[in-house]
């Protein structure tokens, strides 16, 4: 089911009944994010940006979201908070993602650490919460990227081995169906991680037990990946024994047979 920017918002206006400051919806935009960003000082609170499609979307680490039509892009802007750490958030909104896609797609969504959301080892999802100062206030960006429908040429080279979307694996729900119940559940930006969230997250990582190569500043170092901490950091053992909690970075999981560790 596909709508116009206008059917949207008339949707999502409809099911999230003013919990939001404002919501707007366009056809195309750089970025949702980089959106909130340049106008922070201008919007409410909890200002929802969804757009239909994103020319410059971003993903974590800098690196480019292929964003095409048929994807479901949004940003929410939570405004003039106390410094806030992003993490907390990006944890939170794995799950509420994962939540909503087993609601209404019936499919297992998994999480691979930090914030992938994934459907039989496919990502579908991708998350970038960033926090934005001017004048002295904090405010927080949530951002949303979930692939609907696989785009008509593939994905591009680089990722197309490890991307999916929801049409791989279900009929695709209601976009704004999906879109407010993730909404609904991001109303209150998180200052911690309640032990609920935490246990709800660890449930569906798929990294535990798995070699993983840990990357940092382009080197990459094969480990075990032991858990997920009640911080939402992930504990890993490297071939020499030693053990590190990662707060921040980035893992691949090595396929089996690929690793000599």
């Amino acid at each position: 089911m596909k709508y116009s920017s206008k059917e949207l918002l008339i949707r999502l206006n409809g099911l999230l009944r003013g919990s939001y400051g404002r919501i707007l919806v366009f056809d195309e935009l750089d970025s949702t994010n980089s959106y909130l960003k340049r106008k922070a000082d201008d919007l409410p609170d909890r200002t929802l940006v969804l757009a239909l499609t994103q020319t410059s979307g971003r993903g974590r680490l800098g690196r480019e979201f292929v964003s095409p039509d048929g994807g479901l892009y949004f940003s929410v802007l939570f405004k003039d908070r106390p410094a806030v750490d992003p993490g907390p958030v990006t944890v939170c909104a794995s799950v509420a993602v994962a939540e909503a896609i087993e609601k209404y797609c019936g499919v297992t969504a998994g999480i691979k650490w930090v914030n992938d959301v994934c459907v039989d080892g496919k990502k579908v999802c991708g998350i970038l919460c960033e926090a934005v100062t001017s004048g002295g206030r904090t405010s927080i960006v949530c951002g949303i990227g979930i692939n609907l429908l696989r785009p008509d040429n593939g994905y591009p080279a680089q990722i197309s081995g490890r991307a999916g979307a929801l049409s791989d694996f279900c009929v695709v729900p209601d976009p704004a169906v999906l879109a407010g119940e993730i909404a609904v559940k991001l109303r209150e930006l998180p200052t911690s991680l309640p032990a609920a969230i935490i246990e709800k997250y660890r449930s569906r990582s798929f990294v535990c037990g798995k070699r993983v190569s840990v990357i940092s500043n382009g080197i990459e170092r094969p480990a075990k990946a032991i858990s997920i901490e009640d911080d939402a950091s992930l504990l890993v053992e490297y071939d020499d024994q030693t053990r590190e909690k990662l707060t921040y970075g980035e893992i691949s999981i090595i396929p089996q047979g690929e690793d000599n560790g």
